[in-house]
């Protein structure tokens, strides 16, 4: 991460919709984004998600918490560090910290207690079929039922993972150097590409995946790819010098934040329009009807909010 993620960068934030013909969307999911007012505060926010009523997310020693995405509980300790991941399963939420060897653990999404892992340094976590699976350095992926308990599983790469998603009947975690790995459990895992290939991330998050109806949707710096099973994968559209940081699916469409805001109804065709200048983007939450985009501006974390009631 460079410096509070990467260098202060003013960006032009854009978005637009373009909508299968068989599929009608309402006016405003996705098109329409307006700022959310938030308190005075000293954080950039990293990624979050909607589970059990809450919208929970994560930042840089902070954890926000809302019941409607309008008012948000804010939770800053300086024990947190880097929240950049979320999941929600056997009854209480999980927070990855990137730098730390512990994640955060909480009952109900306000209450957070640091647990210690031994090697952690998680980058990313998720739940689907009865497990935690978090992934982090050295090629190495984690499981828990609990979120408590975590058992190491090493998949011969050197370099870091940093997303994981589950969609499809399989588990998909990307990382720096272009490494993909898959597993129909979350315990075997298989290598899709060789040891190093591509380019290590150089900033932000590192890259990002997602899974939606067509299959898997993952952002890499510059570019953004789609794979129908987590194996195969092809570029569908490049910036030209904007970072692209996070991917989420909505229910109608595929939603990228970073230096700008795009959209897709299948992974294939992206548009970008305007929206409120922030800082930058780093995180996508969603919960079928509200998408919001995380981040930061010059004085604190910012909140970009796009309704399909708008």
């Amino acid at each position: 991460m460079k410096g509070k993620l990467r260098s202060i960068l003013m960006a032009l934030l854009a978005v637009s919709v373009m909508a299968l013909p068989s599929v009608i969307h309402a006016q405003g999911c996705g098109e329409v984004w307006t700022p959310v007012p938030l308190e005075q505060n000293s954080t950039e926010l990293y990624a979050g998600i909607w589970a059990n009523g809450l919208f929970v997310v994560g930042g840089n020693g902070a954890v926000l918490t809302s019941q409607d995405g309008q008012a948000w509980t804010f939770n800053f300790d300086g024990n947190f560090g880097w929240v950049t991941g979320i999941a929600y399963g056997a009854g209480r939420y999980v927070g990855a910290l990137a730098l730390e060897h512990a994640v955060l653990v909480s009952k109900d999404g306000y209450h957070w207690k640091r647990h210690p892992i031994v090697s952690g340094w998680f980058k990313d976590v998720t739940f689907a079929k009865g497990l935690f699976v978090a992934v982090s350095i050295h090629g190495r992926i984690w499981t828990s039922p609990d979120g408590l308990n975590w058992t190491r599983h090493e998949t011969g790469y050197g370099k870091y993972f940093t997303s994981v998603t589950y969609g499809h009947g399989r588990f998909v975690a990307v990382g720096a150097n272009g490494i993909i790995a898959t597993s129909p459990d979350g315990l075997n895992w298989y290598r899709q590409t060789p040891r190093n290939v591509g380019n290590t991330p150089s900033g932000g998050l590192g890259p990002r995946v997602t899974s939606g109806p067509d299959g898997f949707v993952m952002v890499d710096e510059f570019v953004i790819r789609t794979s129908p099973d987590g194996k195969t994968w092809t570029p569908r559209y490049y910036t030209e010098s904007e970072f692209l940081e996070s991917v989420t699916y909505n229910g109608s469409m595929y939603v990228v934040v970073g230096d700008m805001i795009l959209t897709s109804p299948d992974g294939v065709t992206w548009t970008r329009q305007e929206a409120p200048p922030t800082r930058a983007l780093y995180g996508v939450v969603s919960d079928g009807n509200k998408t919001f985009a995380l981040g930061g501006n010059f004085d604190g974390a910012a909140i970009l909010e796009s309704s399909c009631d708008q």
